[in-house]
């Protein structure tokens, strides 16, 4: 895509963005300072570059990919302050990744969006304008919604109760395998050697208890430390509808689905006191030494900054048929 002319003001702009970035100066802090100039770049850049795709006129059956309201919504529940919701729109955008997507309902339906040839400054204008504006909701979004939520509560045969129940105990017995190694590692050298047991033998002991219940195991997580943890569209599609449930103070169940001819169940897992050792805040739960051990191992680690009583991850039950 050639670039685009932009009028001097707008260019000053940029320009005087960029300095400011070069001082030092924090983003949000630029951002404070510029609110209206940044803002009325981020509409045009909006307009030039985004609004052909996320367009709100757009129905339901010929669009080709979310309205930016839904987008904003779907951000919003999870980067509430000005910063961090600017931080992800540009890292999503400059490096589109299933890992990093909040809306992976979208991402099944429309596939990632592609790598767009903008700059920092650029997509900073955009997702400012996008954060301070009352994006236009088309009609047919509010029933989308509901949808979403009345998806939730599933109403299932006996048979699916079944392959549901079953697959809790198969969950639960493998969770009580990986806890009392855990507690025997942390009895016998301490949080590090939780580190240890986790990196080295908590997936192998999963595939053994695998072969040992004829079924498929997996601990997946929308916040992975190991990249092998890492969870699909489908997963995510659940986990982050029950941490929204949960935020609004809703109860969240287990999930029953078809997939790939494998029957499946989903069912959460949360924080309890022991997980904050490792995946809790650092520098008030994760003692440094902890923290320096976790980058070295992990250096990619998402799974930190948890309370009790939090959605961590999801065990992923494939069964085969019941007799």
């Amino acid at each position: 895509m050639k670039p685009v002319i932009y009028t001097l003001t707008v260019l000053a702009i940029i320009l005087t963005l960029s300095q400011c970035k070069n001082s030092g100066s924090s983003r949000e802090a630029q951002l404070a300072s510029y609110d209206a100039e940044v803002y009325k770049v981020g509409e045009q850049l909006l307009q030039t570059y985004c609004v052909a795709c996320h367009n709100p006129d757009m129905d339901l059956k010929n669009r080709l990919a979310p309205p930016m309201v839904a987008v904003k919504d779907h951000y919003l529940e999870v980067y509430d302050s000005e910063g961090q919701f600017i931080q992800q729109f540009i890292r999503m955008v400059q490096d589109p990744a299933v890992s990093e997507t909040r809306m992976p309902n979208a991402v099944k339906k429309f596939g990632l969006m592609p790598k767009m040839p903008l700059s920092d400054d650029q997509l900073s204008a955009i997702a400012t304008y996008v954060y301070h504006t009352d994006m236009e909701n088309p009609q047919w979004l509010e029933h989308h919604y509901q949808q979403e939520q009345a998806n939730y509560q599933q109403d299932l045969t006996k048979e699916e109760m079944k392959y549901l129940r079953q697959g809790k105990e198969y969950a639960n017995q493998t969770q009580l395998v990986l806890a009392g190694n855990l507690k025997k590692a942390i009895a016998g050298k301490g949080i590090a050697g939780a580190l240890t047991f986790c990196n080295q033998e908590a997936i192998a002991l999963t595939d053994s208890m695998q072969t040992v219940l004829q079924v498929g195991l997996r601990r997946v997580s929308d916040l992975n430390r190991n990249p092998n943890n890492e969870a699909d569209l489908d997963e995510l599609a659940y986990i982050f509808q029950s941490k929204k449930r949960l935020a609004n103070q809703e109860p969240i169940r287990p999930r029953f689905l078809n997939k790939a001819g494998k029957k499946v169940g989903y069912y959460p897992i949360m924080t309890i006191d022991l997980c904050l050792h490792c995946h809790g805040e650092s520098g008030k739960d994760i003692e440094k030494s902890t923290i320096d051990h976790l980058t070295r191992l992990y250096p990619e680690d998402k799974a930190i900054g948890y309370n009790l009583n939090e959605l961590r991850g999801i065990w992923v039950v494939g069964m085969n048929e019941i007799d």
